[in-house]
């Protein structure tokens, strides 16, 4: 499939500009380590202007504070992190020192995240989804609406 190209049903088949996708990115193999590693990470709820959501994180190198309206310091990227660092900012075409923050998210099943816009102070964003299948639904303005 080519990356401007989706497949859902009764959704359009274009996707946005800047957006791509790309399945195998790391090897099986890095993908179990990785999902090893995480399971000793000090995950905490997900915080958003006073609520939880449904889900675990951690941050790393920058973190986003909600109540602040601002980046603030993370824990530098760990050392486990930068092979998978560098394999999304090739696919992204960035170098791998582009990439200043990771997030790591841990969903539960069937737990989603609602509508949302990555806030401008993160430039390109990457994301890599690990153990499960991610879909994503975009979502663009036209009129004023949605």
């Amino acid at each position: 499939m080519a990356p401007d190209q989706l497949e859902l049903p009764g959704l359009p088949s274009v996707a946005p500009e800047g957006f791509a996708c790309r399945a195998d990115l790391i090897s099986l193999q890095h993908e179990a380590a990785l999902l090893l590693v995480f399971q000793d990470l000090p995950f905490r709820p997900f915080e958003f202007h006073g609520f939880e959501g449904k889900r675990r994180v951690v941050s790393f190198g920058f973190r986003y504070d909600c109540a602040a309206s601002r980046l603030v310091a993370a824990p530098d990227i760990p050392d486990f992190l930068l092979p998978l660092r560098a394999a999304a900012a090739g696919f992204a075409g960035l170098t791998p020192d582009a990439l200043r923050q990771a997030l790591v998210t841990e969903y539960k099943p069937e737990a989603g995240i609602g509508w949302h816009r990555d806030r401008n102070e993160y430039g390109d964003v990457v994301g890599v989804s690990l153990a499960s299948h991610c879909r994503f639904l975009l979502r663009r303005q036209s009129g004023g609406k949605w």
